[in-house]
């Protein structure tokens, strides 16, 4: 692929500059976008994990970071999916999910809250849930990072 090509898909595949934007095939081709590049990443740090000995903070955070890129790319392409599909029944209503999908991210912190109530709603206890989660980031953290202090 030339430079001006990789340009274009570049261009094609940016994240939206605005709401009217934010159409579900600019949201997929995002997602895709942003997949490709988790993945790539993931498979980085999966065949540089070799170089370092098994159990040390450098191998520990090779591993991490591999996990961490898979599930993203697993996440955008789960976001890319499901538009896809429902674009596929109703053009007009995954262009609208895709526009909440886009006003959401923007926001900042709504996705946080609407999180909560989602497992709430869903009888899971949002409290319980992101203090473990804290409790795990601090734990990946410490493993990484064993001469810091704790966040």
């Amino acid at each position: 692929m030339s430079d001006m090509e990789a340009n274009d898909a570049d261009t094609q595949t940016d994240w939206p500059k605005n709401t009217e934007m934010a159409t579900a095939d600019q949201m997929i081709r995002h997602s895709i976008r942003a997949g490709a590049i988790d993945h790539d990443v993931a498979l980085m740090w999966m065949r540089n994990s070799d170089r370092f000995e098994r159990g040390t903070a450098e191998n520990v955070r090779s591993n991490s970071n591999f996990a961490f890129g898979v599930g993203s790319f697993i996440a955008n392409t789960q976001v890319a999916l499901l538009l896809h599909e429902i674009q596929k029944r109703d053009g007009e209503l995954a262009d609208t999910l895709a526009r909440l999908v886009f006003d959401l991210t923007e926001d900042g912190g709504v996705l946080g809250e609407l999180s909560w109530e989602w497992l709430d709603a869903r009888g899971v206890d949002a409290d319980g849930l992101f203090a473990w989660s804290k409790t795990v980031a601090q734990e990946v953290f410490e493993i990484q990072e064993p001469n810091k202090e704790s966040i």
